[in-house]
């Protein structure tokens, strides 16, 4: 179908808090093997774009509330949390770091929604993305040092937070995610700015 000239499509998705409680239904069953096995959690990653149910602030805050009220008491509770995908949250959905610390409301979502969200960081890896998601970029393509070191200087706080021992945890570790780039001197400039980037903080 087209509209006005452009291609247009139509899709039939859940509404967001629907979609993510069967996601959390789903995983219920693996996040009972991993309470068994210490030390394994498991991360679910925003995504941008209209497609997908966990693909904003809102649809975070939304994820977070289901797994700290509907799945209280349960093994979700314990070992699930988000993978902080640095350029799709900073960079892509444009998600605030001055809400993720607590300082500022975004649109309808108050400040204590963002710390609800950084508390629920367990992972983090970094790229770089400008206007779309078709393939990981190496780092610095699209955004400068200050744009990068800013949020690993935020993520590296998150990692020093005391946390409750039940609930999951952020070890610090910040992977470099290269997913469908192009070649191999890319993922080797992306590692080594990475690398650079973070002795820097």
């Amino acid at each position: 179908t087209e509209y006005s000239g452009i291609p247009t499509f139509a899709a039939n998705r859940l509404d967001v808090p629907r979609a993510l409680r069967l996601l959390l239904e789903r995983l219920q069953p693996v996040a009972e093997l991993a309470v068994q096995q210490l030390g394994v959690q498991l991360a679910i990653e925003l995504e941008p774009g209209p497609l997908f149910a966990l693909s904003d602030a809102g649809s975070l805050v939304e994820l977070c509330r289901q797994i700290e009220e509907d799945f209280k008491d349960t093994a979700i509770s314990r070992v699930v949390g988000i993978n902080f995908d640095l350029p799709h949250c900073a960079f892509l959905a444009g998600i605030p770091l001055s809400w993720l610390l607590g300082m500022q409301s975004l649109g309808d979502l108050p400040p204590n929604a963002g710390e609800r969200v950084r508390r629920r960081i367990i992972g983090a890896h970094a790229s770089d993305h400008v206007h779309g998601h078709f393939c990981d970029n190496m780092i610095g393509l699209h955004h400068t040092d200050k744009d990068f070191l800013r949020w690993l200087r935020f993520l590296n706080s998150v990692a020093a937070e005391n946390r409750p021992p039940d609930a999951p945890k952020f070890a610090g570790y910040v992977s470099c995610e290269m997913e469908a780039c192009k070649g191999l001197p890319f993922v080797a400039g992306s590692f080594g700015k990475l690398v650079e980037l973070l002795g820097a903080i």
